[in-house]
C-alpha cells in the first residue's frame, strides 16, 4: 500500500511512452484551456481588489463560473482523445486523488502532484 512507489513506478511508466498521455495532438488546447482558465481568475482577483467590499456571494457565483466554464472544455478534450487514453486517466487520476488524500503524511499535495507528473503527462512534440 505504498502509494508513493506506486506513483514512481507510474511516473516512469509514463515517461517511456511512446506518446504522451495527455496526446501532441491535443498539446496546445491543453494549454490554452490553462492559460484561459489562469487569466480569469486573475481577473477575479484585481475585481476583488478593486471593490476591497466585493459581495462574497457575487465572488462565488463568478469562481463556480470559471469552474463550470473549464469543466466544459476539459471535458470537451478528454472526449477527443483515444479510448484507451481516458481509461488511462481516469484510473490514473483515482490513484492520484488517494495521494493527495495523504498529504499530511507524504507532502503531496495538488500543486506538487501537477509539479511531479505534469511534465510527463504533457508534453510538446519534438
Amino acid at each position: 500500500r505504498d502509494v508513493h512507489a506506486v506513483s514512481s513506478l507510474l511516473k516512469l511508466y509514463f515517461r517511456e511512452l511512446p506518446s504522451p498521455l495527455f496526446t501532441h495532438m491535443l498539446y496546445d488546447s491543453w494549454n490554452k484551456m490553462s492559460a484561459h482558465t489562469v487569466a480569469q481568475q486573475q481577473l477575479l482577483r484585481r475585481w476583488v481588489e478593486q471593490r476591497r467590499g466585493a459581495d462574497g456571494a457575487d465572488v462565488v457565483r463568478m469562481e463556480e463560473a470559471i469552474a463550470r466554464q473549464a469543466k466544459v472544455y476539459i471535458r470537451d478534450l478528454l472526449e477527443a482523445m483515444p479510448a484507451a487514453n481516458r481509461s488511462t486517466i481516469v484510473f490514473l487520476f483515482e490513484h492520484l486523488c488517494r495521494v493527495v488524500g495523504e498529504m499530511e503524511a507524504n507532502k503531496m499535495g495538488p500543486m506538487n502532484v501537477a509539479t511531479c507528473l505534469g511534465p510527463t503527462l504533457l508534453t510538446p512534440q519534438d
